[in-house]
């Protein structure tokens, strides 16, 4: 163990395999990345036939920083041989399942990615981080948490897990049966939309009745516009790191349908999928639509799962019965358990989150010298794009170039037409 690498990265979800694709081409960069999983897997419990990314495939691993990569989208249809097929199909959006698919085939060429080993444990030595699996122990200068968010459900639904009552996440591997039964689906937003609509265009295995709560107003799109979409700028993350702590959570609200909103596609699939069930073939499926709801308690009794909602605009309280309770009540960060042996050296915020630096460090009290840095877990500091793939890879970027303390990669080239001059034009 007396070799000391770079950086390790804890899990290898999207966000830690951009950072392993942008590293591999720096020169002379050491690094391991580990994951408990035994393969690269992206969101499996949701990976729906029909569904697409919400982005455009641009904002793949690494094309925004290095168009050049050998990692990125487009290098990944090249080398499939189907870039021509891709590009006449003409689809709007790049399906889910291709997107996973891409991200495999870049996990399969990096050679520095460790599955099936989890990081029990991280510690630091005075000099570097010890980092400690089920099978070996590295040492580090830097660590890069890569773990992902964990499934949020509410108070009352805690303990309540059973096949028949799950997250959204587990929905495709769970596989629970809905043919001629009662479905809640619980979360108006991307993925509640997608299982309604899954659950309803299911020809062969057609639940009885289907009700869908959320707590919004309505089941409302995505804010796709292109001012909107300029939140999802690096210069927007520079100036929202500054805000006040209030005025960067006032913010995140106020703009949560530019990351949670529906895709228009398929709240119109949705729409139109109801239309014919019910004119066309006779209304084979019962439906319940419960905007401006909230789910509030969960419990059997009989034969089912009584879920009450209560509407926040009348005070109306419903009881619905149902036999299977999908919750779609989207994820949280947690704090690694492998950070226990240093926890007490690591800032905490009042409300439980990582207290996290510009460039994606924790605040803590060991040398400047050695940093953990955190994926995917600054939504609180950083903003709305930060679970988002849109900044995937300029923040690995951001990362790499604090972890070598030069410029690696440029980061400063997005301009914004908010609050800064506009960009000098270039003399031809």
């Amino acid at each position: 163990m007396s070799d000391v690498v770079d950086f390790v990265g804890v899990g290898i979800g999207p966000a830690n395999l951009s950072l392993a694709a942008l590293a591999a081409r720096i020169p002379h960069s050491t690094s391991e990345f580990f994951e408990t999983r035994s393969r690269f897997e992206w969101h499996p419990g949701l990976l729906f036939r029909d569904a697409m990314i919400q982005v455009s495939y641009v904002k793949d691993l690494v094309t925004l920083i290095d168009p050049t990569s050998p990692y990125s989208f487009l290098a990944f249809l090249h080398r499939s041989g189907r870039m021509y097929r891709f590009i006449t199909a003409g689809f709007p959006r790049v399906l889910r399942a291709e997107f996973d698919q891409y991200f495999r085939w870049v996990a399969e060429q990096l050679p520095n990615l460790v599955f099936g080993d989890r990081i029990r444990a991280i510690d630091f030595d005075g000099k570097s981080f010890t980092v400690s699996s089920d099978a070996k122990r590295i040492r580090a200068r830097h660590v890069v948490l890569g773990t992902g968010l964990a499934p949020a459900v509410p108070a009352f639904a805690k303990g309540a897990s059973t096949i028949d009552v799950l997250h959204a996440s587990e929905f495709l591997t769970s596989r629970p049966s809905i043919c001629g039964r009662r479905i809640a689906v619980i979360g108006g937003g991307q993925t509640g939309a997608e299982i309604v609509l899954h659950l309803l265009s299911e020809a062969e295995r057609l639940p009885r009745h289907v009700t869908w709560i959320g707590r919004r107003d309505g089941f409302l799109p995505i804010d796709d516009s292109t001012f909107t979409n300029e939140l999802f700028f690096p210069a927007h993350v520079r100036r929202f790191v500054h805000w006040s702590r209030a005025q960067r959570l006032d913010s995140i609200a106020r703009n949560i349908l530019a990351s949670d909103g529906i895709s228009l596609s398929t709240l119109t699939a949705i729409y139109q999928r109801m239309y014919v069930l019910d004119y066309i073939e006779n209304g084979p499926v019962s439906w319940q639509l419960l905007p401006h709801s909230e789910a509030i308690d969960l419990h059997r009794r009989d034969d089912a799962i009584a879920v009450s909602a209560l509407d926040r605009t009348t005070g109306t309280a419903h009881l619905i019965d149902a036999d299977v309770v999908i919750f779609a009540t989207g994820y949280r960060y947690e704090i690694p358990e492998c950070l226990d042996p240093i926890i007490a050296k690591i800032e905490i915020e009042s409300d439980g989150q990582l207290c996290i630096n510009e460039d994606y460090s924790v605040a803590w009290m060991g040398p400047s010298d050695n940093r953990i840095y955190v994926q995917n877990g600054a939504q609180h500091r950083h903003g709305i794009a930060d679970p988002n793939l849109s900044l995937m890879a300029w923040r690995s970027a951001v990362i790499l170039n604090s972890i070598y303390r030069r410029t690696v990669y440029e980061t400063e080239s997005a301009h914004s037409t908010f609050g800064w001059s506009a960009p000098t034009s270039t003399k031809r």
